[in-house]
């Protein structure tokens, strides 16, 4: 095998289960003491809190509203094509200090379904001008 395939083997751009945002508590504390700010199609929910660890990470979350998408299949879609871009794009997020953690929902707020290139467009633009709001909060 070439020295290209394991390379690409050592990077990983998984989104796992400690990437995501379970927690009912977390939840609730990312909606109350979290800021947001919207671009098109999504509304985004950050909160940057301290874990008392030596890691950083980020952690995510997906809304889609039940109100805009009554069928669950096109919930599921949306969802699926958010998480995918996001894992394909988290590398521009730049990691909170060591010892933060980056609470992150996306709230779909558009109702209708886009396709996956725009979506993707679209995430890169929300993750740079998240980096921008990090920024400014240091």
């Amino acid at each position: 095998m070439s020295p290209f395939f394991f390379a690409m083997l050592s990077v990983k751009q998984n989104l796992g289960k400690r990437e995501r945002i379970k927690s009912k508590i977390e939840v609730d504390l990312l909606f109350r003491e979290g800021q947001s700010f919207f671009c098109f199609p999504f509304k985004l929910v950050y909160l940057l809190k301290d874990i008392g660890s030596e890691q950083s990470r980020t952690k995510l979350l997906v809304s889609i509203p039940k109100r805009k998408f009554k069928k669950a299949v096109d919930r599921n879609l949306i969802r699926r094509r958010i998480k995918e871009a996001y894992r394909q794009s988290k590398n521009e997020l730049e990691l909170p200090d060591k010892g933060k953690e980056l609470l992150l929902s996306f709230i779909y707020a558009h109702d209708e379904i886009r396709d996956f290139n725009e979506l993707q467009k679209r995430l890169a633009l929300s993750l740079h001008k998240l980096n921008v709001h990090l920024e400014s909060h240091k």
